[in-house]
């Protein structure tokens, strides 16, 4: 199988890591070099900011927000194109600021920002190999790409700085009066989640399970006369062939590993193959043709099945108790394994709407938060300790107090954030008024 990839993904860094060029006496002409060949989108200071960073930027927000260019009309380009650059300039208010208040940091400070970078990226493709293999796809050395992350490192470095020590804000205290009215007033951006939660039995043998689901399909087909290309599409783990019934298409002796080679080149025509497992999972096997040069063949995979089949009984339970009526709460009582269950009301927990990385949970959970109504749960969400089924509630008196009651700290959290945020965009306002901005025209 092929290794984890993250095809342009430094390509995307390396321009990421592009900085500012100095504007002054002596950088004039560099200035008037580089705006031939790029062009400038705005001046802050002595810093410039160019539009290929900008552009950058832009594309770096449509993917994260699974969308294209071409989707977007020229005004929602525009309006984006200026908010991102809105961005950048205060990003750069700030680093001028901290030279004109000889704000430094160290050159091991910067290192080690870097290190963290590289770690990251390293996380990102899966292994120090596929960093190794990346590197030598881009053309880049690991050297040259430390280089070009210096000088963004260090900007970071310098705002993180600058917001740590020169932001004028403290922490209050936040009643629990304020706390009821601000979930209240924000509700259209908060969810509130309950939850229960199916421990991974300790004893849990994926592989048995495996094989007996795929005996199982077997006798469905052989025994039931169930249609092999309709359970391979419903059942199989191949993503390549799944859409095809199963599939493998026509191919000479060989093509596939020995013992489904083997199958492929010794069953009947027509016959299903009892089970089969190679390093991918349980396999059938099905021929449907054969001559002397190749054999068109299907199959049907299972692989890494486990959890959720193992606690199947229970997930059935705990969904006909839901939809005969039964209290989310109450049914978490009885079935849940999360401590939660009986000292909190089954609370899990108050998230802002909208994937966020920076919340711990999971986009597939947001995608199925997202895909229901308040009082509604998700299915079954499998996680590598176990199941979850979250339940969405309505925003009202009853779950604030809910909130409150369990989870005060977030609501603190939140409130100082946005207050935080406030008096950083009052900061930052007169940073710019007193700060030479130059914007150059269009995207």
């Amino acid at each position: 199988m092929r290794s984890p990839t993250c095809s342009g993904l430094l390509f995307t860094l390396i321009l990421l890591v592009t900085a500012g060029v100095p504007v002054g006496p002596t950088g004039a002409q560099e200035v008037q070099e580089v705006q031939e060949i790029d062009g400038i989108a705005a001046i802050v200071g002595e810093e410039i900011i160019l539009k290929s960073e900008v552009y950058l930027q832009f594309q770096l927000e449509l993917g994260g927000q699974g969308l294209d260019e071409s989707s977007l009309s020229e005004e929602q380009r525009d309006q984006l194109y200026a908010t991102i650059l809105d961005r950048l300039i205060d990003r750069s208010v700030i680093v001028e600021q901290a030279r004109i208040d000889s704000v430094i940091v160290s050159r091991s400070e910067v290192e080690t920002a870097i290190d963290e970078w590289i770690n990251t990226i390293k996380t990102n493709l899966g292994s120090e190999a596929n960093f190794r293999q990346q590197l030598l796809a881009e053309g880049i050395t690991e050297q040259e790409l430390r280089r070009r992350r210096q000088s963004i490192a260090e900007m970071e470095l310098l705002q993180n700085i600058m917001f740590t020590q020169k932001l004028d804000w403290r922490p209050g205290q936040v009643s629990r009066r304020r706390g009821e009215e601000f979930l209240l007033e924000t509700a259209d951006e908060l969810m509130i989640i309950r939850h229960i939660f199916l421990k991974k039995p300790e004893d849990l043998d994926t592989e048995a399970i495996a094989k007996r689901m795929i005996e199982d399909l077997r006798r469905l087909i052989v025994e039931d006369g169930e249609d092999f290309a309709a359970i391979a599409r419903e059942h199989s783990a191949d993503p390549g062939s799944r859409p095809l019934g199963g599939d493998l298409g026509s191919a000479p002796r060989g093509n596939f590993v020995p013992s489904i080679d083997d199958a492929v080149w010794s069953l009947p025509i027509g016959e299903v193959s009892a089970p089969i497992q190679t390093q991918f999972g349980w396999h059938l096997v099905e021929v449907i043709s054969r001559d002397s040069t190749n054999a068109h063949a299907r199959h049907i995979l299972l692989a890494g099945v486990g959890i959720r089949e193992a606690l199947a009984d229970t997930i059935g339970m705990i969904e006909s108790a839901l939809e005969a009526g039964e209290e989310f709460e109450a049914v978490a009582v009885h079935f849940s394994d999360a401590e939660s269950a009986q000292n909190r009301q089954a609370y899990y927990a108050l998230l802002p709407k909208g994937f966020s990385p920076n919340t711990g949970i999971p986009a597939e959970w947001y995608q199925a938060l997202e895909a229901i109504e308040p009082g509604a749960w998700t299915e079954p969400l499998e996680v590598d300790d176990g199941i979850n089924i979250l339940q969405l509630l309505a925003v009202d008196v009853e779950s604030v107090t809910l909130v409150l009651q369990y989870d005060f700290s977030t609501v603190q959290f939140y409130i100082h954030s946005i207050e935080r945020q406030e008096a950083a965009g009052n900061w930052l306002s007169d940073l710019r008024s007193r700060t030479y901005i130059e914007i150059k025209p269009g995207p």
